[in-house]
C-alpha cells in the first residue's frame, strides 16, 4: 500500500504512481482528446489514465474509457465519482461509488513556491494577510493553492461550475498540520446561465461533499469537507 492509498477509508480506491508508462497508446474515446498535445503533456494525461483505470479496476468496475467530459473534467462510468492529477513523473486518481462519496478531489504539486505574480489571484485577502512576511510564504501560498484545486474537483460533481479562487477561503493550521476550507459566496449569486443542482454553502461553510487529498513532493494530506476539518500527514515517499 502506498502512503497515498493508506489516507483513505476503504470505500475509495486509489492508485498513486510515480513511474510514468512506457506505452502511450490510449483507447479511441480517450486519444480523441490528445490529437494536440505535446508530447509532455500527453505522457501526463496517459499516466492519469493508467492509474484511474486501476483504481476503478480495484473497486470492481470493468475496464473501460475514460474520456474528456464537459470543462475538460473526467467523464466518470455513471454511478462513479473520481479525481485524477499529475506532477510531473507522479500521477494519483482516487474513485469511488456515487452512493458512498458525492465528491473527491486530488492534486499534486511539486515543492516549490507559487509564483509571486499568482499570489493575489490565488489568495484572498484574509490569506494573503495570515501570510505575513514569512520567509516560506510562496510555500504556503502553494499549499493553499493545491488545497484549492482539490476543493473545486471535490465539489465539481455537484456544481458542474467553475469556481473561483477568490471564492473559497483556506485556513491553515502549520503547528497542527491541519486546514479548512471555507465558501466566501452565496449560492443564490449564480447566474441563471449556471448549472447548480443544489445549494454548496450553508450559512458559511461548504458541506458533505466528500473527501479532498493532496501531495507536495512526498507530504500528503487530506481534509473531510463534512465537517471541514483537514489532517496533514507526511509518510516516507514510495512508488506504486
Amino acid at each position: 500500500m502506498t502512503p497515498l492509498e493508506d489516507l483513505f477509508p476503504p470505500q475509495i480506491r486509489c492508485v498513486f504512481s510515480n513511474q510514468p508508462p512506457q506505452s502511450l497508446d490510449l483507447p479511441p474515446a480517450e486519444a480523441d482528446a490528445t490529437r494536440n498535445m505535446r508530447a509532455k503533456r500527453l505522457r501526463e494525461f496517459v499516466h492519469g489514465r493508467t492509474c484511474a483505470r486501476l483504481a476503478l479496476a480495484r473497486l470492481g468496475v470493468p475496464e473501460c474509457p475514460i474520456p474528456v467530459g464537459e470543462h475538460r473534467a473526467p467523464a466518470w462510468p455513471d454511478g462513479i465519482v473520481g479525481s485524477i492529477s499529475h506532477s510531473g513523473n507522479h500521477a494519483a486518481a482516487v474513485v469511488a461509488h456515487e452512493s458512498e462519496c458525492q465528491g473527491l478531489g486530488v492534486d499534486l504539486e511539486d515543492n516549490e513556491s507559487l509564483d509571486e505574480s499568482l499570489v493575489q489571484m490565488v489568495c484572498r485577502p484574509e490569506e494573503i494577510d495570515r501570510l505575513g512576511r514569512a520567509e516560506d510564504k510562496l510555500i504556503i501560498a502553494k499549499i493553499i493553492f493545491s488545497a484549492k484545486e482539490c476543493v473545486y474537483k471535490c465539489i465539481w460533481p455537484t456544481v458542474l461550475h467553475f469556481i473561483e479562487f477568490q471564492e473559497i477561503e483556506i485556513l491553515l493550521d502549520t503547528e497542527a498540520r491541519s486546514f479548512s476550507a471555507l465558501p466566501s459566496f452565496s449560492a443564490a449569486s449564480h447566474r441563471p446561465d449556471q448549472k447548480c443542482a443544489r445549494p454548496i454553502c450553508d450559512d458559511r461553510r461548504i458541506n458533505h461533499f466528500g473527501r479532498l487529498y493532496f501531495m507536495i513532493d512526498g507530504q500528503f494530506g487530506r481534509s473531510t469537507l463534512a465537517d471541514c476539518e483537514g489532517l496533514f500527514a507526511t509518510p516516507p515517499h514510495s512508488a506504486l
